[in-house]
């Protein structure tokens, strides 16, 4: 088993070296910062929790345990897969209230590891105590104010007070006071570090103000949210009043009654805050509403406070607050402060929610929350009012009993942190039983108490995308953050099963992801580039078409083609500013958990400054859960190109107006002009070395410090560093000791000693431990013993009881029954202890009667005899927009200055319904190829109805899928013939011929007789016949003719002869 090492606050008795040592560690380099980062107190994904330190009893009292840890840093490594169950999360670090009192707002700056930064509270209660007074050497717990009552050991921390800011060293863990606001008794809010300008905002309970702190703990600026910020909302300024602070020394202050605590007017007073993306965040009580605030790049406040969120539900105050990196804000409520001198409910419990907030598509913030569930007990609303965001994507809330109640039977009742997705909003993880739970105190049967659990923060270090590029401060962040439990392409586990909030359906969620705009080449283009991404969270495998509608920013156009792991058809048949759709080129499988992405370009002609594009799509399949088929992104366009001179020359709008003799050259189309004239470059100035500040008057360097001057050409600076003290270890109590720096500190009766060791001394001391075997005195039942009279509260009576030389005062309330009737409320009025009790916009009165005086109020009523606005018949009357239930169809209507909204039910008309035989598609993209589509629309809805092309085949034909082949025909032959393939051939007859005769082809032919002729006869066919005779003429002598020669046949003549030829 992995041992874990306690580490311990202490107080800042080695301040200066520490400061050297961390003046030294700048000139270190990067690998040696990364290396003493892993031996800090946090590592990433640690929880810095704040709480009560609880109790311990002395003397029968029952007191603030000063040596209680109100500050813990929790490993939250060890959590597993998120299954409802309370994981061991090891405390790496504490510090005690001896040291920093009861503490409730929590932050970390960017330093690695982080230091750590907590406000003093009244959140916890505040106690007090006077002086001795039976000689038992304990201080007496009062409940009341008196002139010698001081505050508790343990409530606000060594050499502090209600306004201190403590700071806990990342490294050492060395405990020091970074801040001192001034705050009587009411004490401080929360506190977060603004790391664009390096410094914090601190609210005050007391004054209302929001203080700006820089990095050396100095209060540089104030924010008064009821003198400026409500008038800049078109609000009555509310000023602070100095009559309501409290005092301690007043009997009138009351450690029960939290409206004696002094703190401010609930219309000026601010508890959480956060700051994000230029803007200040924080929380008026009176509502609550949510303002922001703009911050100035030199890191002051603005004048331009708005409102944002108008009313968050609940009532009870926001106490802490978040940007999620998708630019979600996270609230965080706590029940309102009750004093508890039994140390057992700090807050109103069991109805404080932790809420997300979403922009719509114009930007603004939709006034509907969505709430998580927190806790195990119905409604779910067990928060405390803490929150911090990890890694991915996990949300940690504190609460009180998250795990149940003695009364349904828990075994194990939680105070202390819930982590869970922070995209499981209600309905999901409801009961949250996809959760982990870690207790606080490590007491797991105190379910009678609330709010024993502050804040958290988490030292969060997460992976950037490389895609995105933006830091913490840009809307969206950019880190990748992933559902848990799986990666994309994921494969359950054997023996996995969804969680009981997965829905059991396919559930295609949309994230669009943030960019970083660009100009295209040198032109004025600007291009943005978004990554869509469809994950299916549900628990069954999705098969069908994606679309995707993607509602561009003003002007810009859609270039294609468009990028994925998918191929995408993308189209804006609009032109420039209008929507996109884009379709999946094929059916679609997506498993749990597994992802498809759609990369869209659109470009747009640069504008004049520099701003945030917003751009938002809609996934269009069909789906049970449409809550998360939305999303935006942020696109930062670059700032325009600026034209300036080199640096020395001056423009100047034409040449005529360059004066006389100046040198003129033109850059870029400007007309730039100086003297004629060298001017030398700038002398190099002063500089202090890498372990030194540097101060521009010796006014300004901190007391202690060495410091020196430097001098070049002319200029002068100091330069200075805390004094190296190398300290020796110095004196030491005892365990069972209480240490003080001088002896006036230690309480009379208490034994002392000094201890001197290396030049250094300190006062140890203890209770006198007296142990009397006598019995001493007792009170009755129905009476409370007091050790001195000054502590009975007044018109108590009381009966002084000594036995065996000891004495105590025995008091019980006087039973007094005024027979004078006191002050009464009209009928219809309400009735408060005072004015502070009325709530805002009241109208009240005070009544006093007899001595004794109540305040009486009701809602003003004016009634005007104009009519005012009605509803039409079938509607319902509301008085604001929240109000109207959701997907319910308002309408604002004014009369005579006064408005309502009227709103009902949405009518659900019957829509467009195919015939029977076709199919419904929602666009004609989806229709498959080849198949007969039509459009029908009914009542404004329109769908794609569908069926297969009918084939209609010839005669001796028949249909095969979409096509027509004929048919074969059945071919039967005679007797006598055979099939051949499909015709009928006859079957060949087997001939025997006689003999004289053979065969040919299938019949039978006579053989020919051999004829032999005789000498003189000849064959002629079948039979012979004679010769004929041949007579050969006798030849004849060519006649000559003079002239003439005639030869006979067969010759020729040729040169006066016959010849053949």
């Amino acid at each position: 088993m992995q041992k874990i090492t306690l580490q311990k606050a202490y107080h800042p008795g080695l301040a200066m070296f520490v400061a050297f040592l961390l003046s030294m560690a700048m000139s270190l380099t990067i690998a040696r910062a990364q290396d003493g980062a892993e031996h800090g107190i946090m590592s990433n994904g640690d929880a810095a929790v704040t709480g009560f330190s609880g109790t311990q009893d002395q003397d029968g009292q029952t007191i603030i345990n000063p040596d209680g840890a109100s500050l813990k840093v929790l490993d939250l490594s060890q959590r597993g897969s998120a299954n409802g169950q309370v994981i061991n999360a090891p405390a790496k670090f504490e510090a005690y209230a001896r040291d920093i009192g009861q503490v409730f707002g929590v932050a970390l700056d960017n330093a690695s590891p982080p230091n750590i930064y907590v406000t003093a509270t009244s959140a916890y209660g505040l106690s007090l105590v006077t002086p001795d007074t039976n000689g038992d050497g304990v201080p007496e717990k009062a409940t009341t104010g008196s002139p010698e009552a001081t505050f508790m050991p343990g409530q606000f921390g060594l050499n502090g007070g209600s306004g201190s800011v403590w700071k806990i060293d990342g490294k050492t863990g060395e405990v020091s006071l970074f801040a001192s606001i001034e705050n009587s008794v009411a004490g401080l809010g929360n506190i977060t570090f603004d790391a664009t300008h390096y410094q914090f905002f601190v609210s005050d309970l007391e004054s209302g103000l929001v203080h700006r702190v820089d990095m050396s703990g100095q209060v540089v600026d104030t924010f008064d949210h009821g003198a400026s910020g409500r008038p800049a909302g078109g609000l009555d300024a509310v000023e602070n009043d100095p009559s309501l602070k409290a005092d301690i020394t007043s009997p009138d202050f009351d450690t029960d009654n939290a409206d004696t605590w002094g703190l401010a007017d609930v219309r000026r007073r601010v508890w959480g805050l956060t700051y994000y993306n230029g803007r200040l965040y924080y929380s008026p009580t009176q509502g609550p509403q949510v303002w922001s605030v703009g911050i100035n790049s030199d890191g002051s406040f603005a004048d331009d406070a708005t409102i944002e969120i108008q009313t968050v539900p609940g009532g009870f105050p926001v106490s802490d607050m978040l940007f999620t990196t998708a630019g979600q804000m996270v609230l965080s409520q706590r029940g309102g402060q009750l004093g508890s001198s039994d140390y057992s409910q700090f807050h109103t419990p069991a109805n404080n929610s932790v809420l997300r907030y979403s922009r719509d598509e114009t930007g603004q913030w939709i006034q509907e929350p969505q709430p998580y569930a927190i806790g195990s007990t119905p409604d779910f609303k067990n928060a405390s009012g803490g929150i911090g965001l990890a890694c991915a994507n996990i949300l940690w809330s504190t609460g009180d009993a998250l795990t149940g109640s003695a009364a349904d039977g828990a075994s194990q009742i939680i105070h202390g942190l819930q982590g869970n997705n922070a995209n499981a909003v209600r309905p999901a993880n409801t009961p949250p039983t996809s959760s982990w739970f870690v207790d606080f105190d490590g007491q797991f049967e105190d379910a009678e108490k609330a709010g024993q659990v502050g804040d958290v923060e988490i030292y969060r270090s997460c992976p950037k995308q490389a895609e995105a590029g933006f830091d913490e401060g840009f809307p969206g962040g950019g880190y990748e953050e992933d559902w848990p439990g799986w990666t994309p392409e994921w494969t359950p586990p054997d023996g996995w099963y969804p969680p009981e909030w997965w829905p059991r359906f396919p559930d295609l969620r949309l994230i669009k992801k943030n960019t970083r705009c660009k100009y295209v080449g040198r032109s004025l283009i600007v291009e943005c580039k978004f990554k869509m991404i469809v994950t299916n969270v549900g628990a069954v495998v999705y098969t069908g078409p994606l679309s995707i509608v993607d509602n561009v920013p003003a002007n810009f156009k859609y270039t294609p083609p468009p990028g994925g792991n998918i191929p995408w058809f993308c189209e804006q048949p609009g032109g420039a500013g209008s929507a996109i759709s884009c379709n999946s080129a094929d059916i679609e499988t997506l498993l749990p958990g597994q992802s498809k992405t759609l990369l869209l370009r659109m470009r747009k002609f640069g504008g004049k400054k520099r701003r945030y594009v917003r751009n938002c799509s809609v996934l269009e399949v069909p789906d049970e859960n449409l809550l998360n088929n939305e999303d935006c992104g942020f696109g930062k366009t670059p700032p325009r190109v600026r034209k300036y001179c080199p640096a020395g020359w001056g423009r100047y709008p034409n040449e005529a107006s360059v004066p006389d003799g100046w040198k003129i050259k033109i850059v870029s189309g400007l007309i730039c002009a100086r003297p004629d004239i060298l001017i030398p470059p700038p002398l190099p100035g002063p500089k202090c070395k890498v372990n030194e500040f540097r101060y521009n008057n010796p006014a300004a360097v901190p007391p202690g410090w060495s410091s020196r001057t430097v001098t070049l050409n002319g200029r002068t600076i100091w330069c200075a560093k805390p004094q190296i003290i190398v300290p020796l270890p110095g004196p030491q109590c005892r365990a069972n000791e209480t240490r003080y720096n001088n002896p006036a500190a230690v309480p009379p009766g208490w034994s002392s000693r000094r201890v001197v060791r290396n030049g250094r001394s300190i006062w140890c001391a203890k209770p006198r431990v007296i142990i009397d075997p006598r019995p001493g005195p007792q009170c009755r039942t129905n009476e409370r013993r007091y050790n001195n009279p000054a502590a009975v509260p007044p018109s108590w009576s009381s009966r002084r009881v000594v036995r065996n030389g000891r004495s105590i005062w025995c008091a019980k309330p006087r039973v007094i029954i005024d027979p004078r009737p006191g002050p009464v409320c009209k009928a219809g009025e309400r009735k408060y202890r005072s004015r502070a009790d009325v709530p805002a916009r009241w109208s009240s009165r005070r009544v006093v009667r007899n001595g004794r005086s109540i305040w009486c109020a009701k809602p003003r009523v004016i009634i005007d005899p104009r009519p005012g606005p009605v509803c039409k018949v079938g509607e319902r009357k509301y008085r604001s927009r929240a109000d109207v239930p959701a997907r319910w169809r308002a309408r604002r209507v004014v009369r005579n200055g006064r408005s309502i909204w009227c709103a009902k039910p949405r009518i659900v008309r019957p829509g467009p319904v195919c015939k029977a035989g076709e199919r419904q598609f929602r666009s004609r993209a989806d229709v498959p190829a080849r198949w007969r589509a039509r459009r029908e629309v009914r009542n404004g809805r329109r769908i794609w109805c569908a069926k297969p092309r009918a084939v209609i085949c010839k005669q001796g034909t028949r249909k095969v899928g979409n096509r027509c082949v004929k048919i074969p025909v059945r071919v039967i032959c005679k007797q006598g013939t055979r099939k051949v393939g499909n015709r009928c051939v006859k079957i060949p007859v087997r001939v025997i011929c006689k003999q004289g005769t053979r065969k040919v082809g299938n019949r039978c032919v006579k053989i020919p007789v051999r004829v032999i002729c005789k000498q003189g006869t000849r064959k002629v066919g079948n039979r012979c016949v004679k010769n004929p005779v041949t007579i050969t003429p006798r030849p004849v002598a060519p006649r000559v003719i003079p002239g003439l020669l005639r030869c006979p046949q067969g010759t020729r003549p040729s040169n006066g002869r016959c010849v053949k030829g």
